[in-house]
């Protein structure tokens, strides 16, 4: 079930139907998406969020993405840094 909906999200926004996508469902499923991650990659460091040069996510969008997730969780880019360099994530 899970895959099927990962699946037809995928094949929307592939479709250029992002509009169809309320802001509700996604910041829903980003969230969900975020922490689904960040518990895997504890067991699993070298997991990435996606695959490197990736056609469909560009510098941008990842520029884009992670000041809006920063901007979210209240946290400054310094923090990260932080955290980077006493978690040894960097």
């Amino acid at each position: 079930m899970l895959r099927d909906a990962a699946l037809a999200f995928s094949s929307a926004v592939e479709r250029e139907q992002i509009q169809d996508i309320s802001d509700r469902d996604l910041q829903l499923l980003f969230a969900s998406v975020v922490r689904v991650y960040a518990a895997k990659y504890v067991n699993n460091p070298d997991l990435l969020p996606f695959f490197r040069q990736s056609d469909n996510v560009t510098a941008t969008d990842v520029a884009v993405s992670a000041t809006g997730m920063l901007k979210a969780a209240e946290m400054a880019v310094f923090e990260l840094g932080m955290w980077q360099t006493i978690k040894g994530h960097g």
